[in-house]
């Protein structure tokens, strides 16, 4: 009996752990492939919880027939089709698409649930089958969401913390075979199913084998690259970069986007000259990002003493240097890490800044266009100091998401400074400053007597550049929302903009996706509405958290991690160990719900206040994320033991439920909620979801008699 206990809940270990670095690298090569944002981690997370939660519902009516030779297939199949089919897309990609051409949102919908189904059906529906082979109470239920969550744990740190820094994709998954195979050795010291284990075993250490020792990564690489020669891939806790060439001249892609060609003399020049010439008397001045090898030879032609670079990729800024650099950059100090940490720390007092950031269409890079790092930037500039920052070029034509994206940040930046010029070029250039600003561009350069190629008065004519300028203006809304850290408008924007390229609505599935929740909410029992809200608060609440956390923070991973990792411990904490004293009632399971009434409004004031007290805001985010797991983990264990049902058809109804209420969440709060209501009306509108379930569970129980 004890072994069987022990092998049992190894399953559940196993699961957890193969689960959690099976979605990280899904999510970590789809990024890389689509050039990711918050659509697609979105869209990866609901399909996952979605089909997780169907195989858990749907294999109840099967699991009595299955042995445990096939059962095991459960957890050591998904890791097989995780490498199979990220292998098969990565090769046969430009098959289905146009080499070059971005997919719209409906083909990355489509390959996102192609690669995800057979995975999460199976990962899914081990939770159930492994719950059916277990005869025990409803209690047990709840332990094995516990140790699940362990798993889950140990498998998140050593992704976040170790396996990303040193490791590609499928030397990950190879990785981890090989700890799924020291798994079988110990379950063979505990079960008597000794063939089947040595057969899982071996079918482990063969996947390590094919993954490790052919080139087949490689030619699936080259396959996408058709046409190109591969140069060099490096991978790092960012992401994927890569370096080709195609005719003598050399690109690279940064997660899957093409961010260099090699020397386009004419973005450099532009890039550095329309904000430089607004002070030419510069001495010192800061580059954010960009290739600092090229634009170093265009900054040096003003009267600087010294140049600083901030980037927070190492990697990009090697293979530049070695690919696309003009030469060796000299005598500027190099410093990488994240911008808005060093702008923040900044002791020097800059004339110019460069800002040369991807633009905000996500919500890792909308943190380098808020009013609030607008106002630290600032801080580190001289009086009359200078910001250069660019968009997408409009010069032709702005479509109304991008009218409304230029606005939002044209309206931040003169709520920081007294004055901003629009520039037209390749790209829209916007120029701030509280001193003097200037459109007289070629009149300005001429009395420098600058030999530029491009940005030069044979090339510009000032007062077609006024015109233009003027154009641009005169279409831009003066009302438009200013952009924050904790309402990051422009990622919205910018997402609009991207899908207007392929005429979707963004709110139409949005909408479809709240009508078929709220039917659930009407037509589940209490316990089941409580499972479903409970999944939708917790992905909702770790969604807040990790936004908040990229704004103020930048997108660290190992920090990512501990909150994660602090997700899956405070799971464990409520399910294994606050569930032990609860009595499973009704009363409890109402007071329950009302202390996380009470933790959501308490987390609504902390994140009103979070900014006064900036050395605990790490560790209230730390906090809020533990709290709110534990909470929902305890809920998990509490409505299990409250159901009137046989042990497997209870852990497939609760288990789903939950991971569909999830995949709402995850979806509607990083692409709708955040970025139109901001985070505090973001957790005032949850606070209200989930008064509003409290109200529809106690009447199904005091009117209808409805409740388990």
């Amino acid at each position: 009996m004890q072994d069987n206990i022990r092998k049992n809940s190894l399953n559940f270990f196993i699961l957890g752990f193969n689960t959690v670095a099976i979605q990280l690298v899904i999510l970590r090569e789809l990024f890389s492939i689509f050039s990711g944002n918050e659509l697609l981690a979105g869209l990866v997370l609901a399909c996952w919880f979605v089909f997780t939660g169907l195989g858990a519902l749907l294999v109840k009516y099967i699991s009595h027939s299955m042995n445990s030779f096939f059962s095991y297939f459960l957890l050591t199949l998904p890791l097989v089709l995780t490498a199979l089919l990220l292998l098969a897309f990565t090769y046969y990609k430009n098959h289905f698409f146009m080499p070059g051409v971005m997919p719209g949102p409906l083909e990355i919908f489509l390959v996102v649930a192609v690669i995800l189904f057979p995975v999460c059906l199976l990962s899914g529906a081990a939770f159930t089958v492994f719950v059916a082979g277990h005869q025990g109470d409803k209690n047990e239920i709840a332990r094995f969401y516990a140790v699940e969550s362990l798993g889950s744990i140990i498998s998140g740190a050593l992704f976040s913390f170790v396996l990303i820094h040193f490791f590609d994709a499928y030397q990950i998954l190879s990785i981890i075979a090989m700890l799924n195979a020291f798994f079988f050795i110990a379950l063979l010291t505990i079960s008597k199913h000794s063939k089947s284990f040595w057969f899982h075993l071996f079918f482990m250490l063969a996947m390590v084998g094919v993954l490790t020792s052919t080139n087949i990564k490689k030619m699936a690489l080259e396959k996408l690259f058709s046409g190109q020669e591969l140069v060099e891939t490096r991978e790092n806790e960012f992401g994927k970069l890569i370096v080709t060439k195609s005719y003598g001249q050399f690109n690279m892609y940064d997660n899957g986007m093409l961010i260099n060609t090699g020397d386009n003399v004419m973005a450099t020049e532009e890039s550095v000259h329309y904000a430089m010439i607004q002070k030419p008397d510069a001495r010192i001045i800061l580059q954010v990002s960009g290739n600092i090898g090229l634009t170093e030879k265009e900054i040096r032609k003003y009267p600087v003493r010294r140049i600083d670079f901030v980037d927070i990729n190492k990697d990009i800024s090697k293979l530049e240097k070695k690919y696309f650099s003009l030469g060796e950059v000299v005598n500027i100090s190099q410093n990488f890490t994240d911008p808005r940490i060093f702008v923040r720390k900044a002791t020097i007092r800059y004339d110019v800044v460069l800002l040369n950031t991807p633009e905000p269409l996500y919500a890792q890079t909308n943190r380098f266009y808020t009013k609030e790092f607008f106002q630290t930037v600032k801080k580190c500039m001289n009086a009359n100091g200078v910001l250069g920052l660019s968009m997408p070029g409009v010069e032709n034509y702005m479509n109304e998401s991008s009218t409304a994206l230029n606005s939002s940040i044209n309206n931040t930046l003169k709520s920081v400074f007294k004055n901003v010029i629009l520039i037209p070029g390749n790209r829209l250039f916007f120029i701030a400053s509280d001193g003097p600003l200037t459109m007289n561009i070629a009149a300005s350069l001429s009395q420098q007597k600058f030999e530029n190629l491009y940005v030069n008065a044979y090339f510009l004519d000032d007062a077609l550049l006024n015109q233009k300028s003027k154009n641009i203006v005169a279409k831009l809304d003066p009302h438009a929302p200013i952009n924050h850290d904790f309402r990051p408008i422009t990622y919205y924007y910018g997402l609009k903009f991207w899908l207007s390229h392929y005429h979707v609505n963004l709110l139409t599935p949005l909408i479809a996706l709240c009508v078929v929740f709220l039917l659930f909410l009407i037509l589940l029992k209490p316990v089941n509405i409580n499972l479903l809200m409970s999944g939708f608060t917790a992905s909702s609440v770790e969604m807040i958290v990790i936004v908040a956390f990229q704004a103020v923070y930048g997108f660290v991973y190992s920090q990512l991690g501990v909150i994660f990792t602090l997700f899956m411990a405070g799971l464990f904490t409520g399910a294994f160990f606050l569930s032990k004293p609860l009595k499973p009632n009704f009363r409890n399971f109402i007071v329950l719900q009302a202390a996380l009434l009470i933790f959501l409004f308490l987390v609504w004031l902390l994140f009103n206040n979070v900014l006064h007290f900036p050395a605990l805001m790490k560790y209230l985010f730390y906090l809020v994320m533990f709290v709110q797991a534990a909470i929902t983990g305890l809920q998990f264990a509490i409505s299990t033991k409250l159901k009137d049902q046989p042990n497997t058809v209870n852990a497939g109804n609760s288990y789903g439920i939950e991971l569909f209420g999830s995949a709402a969440g995850s979806l509607l709060i990083t692409t709708l909620a955040i970025p139109l209501l901001g985070i505090s009306s973001t957790l005032l509108a949850l606070i209200l979801f989930n008064v509003s379930g409290l109200l529809v569970m106690l009447i199904n129980k005091l009117l209808f008699r409805r409740f388990n």
